[in-house]
């Protein structure tokens, strides 16, 4: 199991939105309404995504045809 708190694994909203495309409101209206993938929140105001939670949260997106 890799360390939570390794720094190449970790995004800015910014960054984050962009590699799940969405945009950076659609991810903060997510978060508030409690529908959002795993996040991190370090200190009062910074918020990051582990890119290992963002590929899982992906492979849960994915629909298989009928």
């Amino acid at each position: 199991m890799q360390n939570p708190t390794q720094c190449n694994d970790l995004m800015s909203p910014v960054e984050a939105a962009a590699y799940v495309h969405l945009s950076v409101n659609t991810l903060a209206k997510m978060r508030s309404a409690g529908t959002s993938m795993p996040f991190l929140k370090v200190g009062r105001k910074k918020v990051l995504y582990r890119r290992t939670d963002l590929d899982q949260w992906l492979t849960q997106c994915i629909v298989k045809a009928k």
